[in-house]
């Protein structure tokens, strides 16, 4: 007879859970799309199961994000007006003025604590939108009437999502590569923590994609993001890309503030450039930890053994960020850190909202 203490050793062993995308939602109008296709293709075993509108499922009241974790399903849908939204002031600073993202994913395979994408949604469910045309004809109607027609539209299709993770799965960048290999003033940015680049290492390079990496030390991804790779893999994947001639922007976003932070980062700083020159990157943003108090405050709801959501957080208006001294304290540090490495002017440091 099994006594009570082996019983509950048992049961923390058992995966409740079903297989990630054990189960596909598709929109009968999504049937219509070839993304729906190939969607359904990546998942022959799936269970599919027929809804009229995304939002049945993606918006459902009373959902848990965070055990969804655990087994995400994919809705495939089409999306409906808008498709471009203007940049918020919550991204960083950078020497481009007309700055949009959109959406052709919503949501992420990653599962990183520090995440906007938890306090936005309702849902840890991926939503793939399947009418890429219509993303195309709007982008287009966005690159003509752009307020600053000297400078090019800077499109950001990977600001809700790891589009190059999900790329075996579904091909979106390949896709919004080829849409954007001749356009005119228009620069698509696919930013990613990815270590994969095999779906796209062959494709011939063009300088209207500009790949971003997000580069963070292993001793911050180890705690704070689950299932994403390494530092030295995601610098092989940027060494590939480079090697392809690909254009590229290093991000190191959110720097936390943690112990010994100084010496973690620097360490990370060190191995980025005893591999990659700086002349090989087009350039670096650098930002703090930064969210919407809306969202702060729905994920410290959910998840309040999360030690992240209880540190002493500064506020610029509607923004939880580091507060302004630790800032300061932070972004000098990190001046000095890669001044030896990089022209300062190369580097984009996120400042605050107003």
């Amino acid at each position: 007879m099994t006594n009570t203490t082996e019983t509950k050793h048992l049961n923390k062993s058992v995966n409740y859970f079903q297989p990630e995308f054990s189960h596909i939602y598709i929109e009968e109008e999504a049937l219509k799309w070839d993304r729906t296709e190939e969607a359904l293709s990546s998942f022959p075993n799936a269970e599919r199961i027929p809804i009229t509108d995304y939002k049945q499922i993606f918006n459902r009241p009373n959902q848990n994000i965070f055990s969804q974790h655990n087994s995400k399903k994919l809705i495939l849908a089409v999306k409906k007006d808008p498709f471009l939204y203007r940049g918020s002031d919550i991204l960083q600073d950078t020497q481009y003025q007309n700055i949009y993202y959109t959406t052709p994913l919503i949501n992420c395979v990653y599962h990183c604590d520090y995440c906007f994408l938890h306090g936005m949604y309702p849902s840890a469910n991926l939503v793939a939108f399947v009418n890429d045309s219509d993303f195309y004809n709007a982008v287009d109607e966005g690159i003509m009437g752009r307020n600053f027609k000297s400078e090019p539209l800077l499109l950001s299709i990977a600001y809700n999502n790891d589009l190059l993770a999900f790329e075996n799965k579904v091909s979106y960048c390949k896709n919004w590569i080829e849409y954007a290999k001749n356009k005119n003033n228009l620069l698509i940015e696919i930013r990613t923590k990815c270590a994969n680049v095999n779906s796209i290492k062959e494709i011939t390079s063009n300088p209207n994609i500009l790949f971003a990496w997000t580069l963070t030390p292993n001793e911050i991804r180890r705690k704070y993001e689950q299932f994403t790779p390494s530092l030295e893999k995601r610098l092989d994947a940027l060494e590939i890309i480079i090697s392809k001639g690909w254009k590229v922007r290093i991000c190191v976003d959110p720097v936390l503030y943690v112990n010994d932070w100084e010496s973690i980062y620097n360490n990370l700083f060190d191995k980025l450039f005893s591999r990659i020159k700086h002349e090989q990157i087009s350039d670096m943003v650098i930002g703090v930890f930064r969210m919407n108090k809306n969202y702060f405050n729905r994920i410290r709801a959910q998840k309040p053994n999360s030690e992240l959501y209880y540190q002493n957080w500064g506020q610029s208006d509607n923004i939880i960020e580091s507060s302004e001294s630790v800032k300061s304290v932070m972004y000098d540090k990190i001046e000095e850190m890669i001044n030896k490495y990089i022209p300062l002017e190369k580097v984009y440091f996120w400042k605050n909202a107003s």
